[in-house]
């Protein structure tokens, strides 16, 4: 390996990071569609992937997991 100036550098990113990333891009993603920053629907958060039981333990189990990025005003 060599030492220029050219040679890119990379990092490995912290969970932390990532985490904070996934909370960012879902919001953006959220507002950008329309969802509304203050009152969100129900029926927004749900097509957003809200954790609702008939669903959760039904067809859509990764709703377990995506509500932790659902942002609620």
């Amino acid at each position: 390996m060599s030492s220029s100036p050219q040679a890119l550098e990379f990092r490995r990113l912290s969970p932390t990071t990532v985490l904070i990333g996934l909370n960012a891009a879902m919001f953006i993603a959220m507002v950008v569609s329309g969802v509304s920053l203050v009152e969100p629907s129900s029926l927004q958060l749900v097509k957003w992937g809200a954790n609702w039981l008939p669903l959760s333990l039904g067809p859509q189990p990764w709703r377990m997991l995506v509500a932790n990025y659902i942002h609620i005003g």
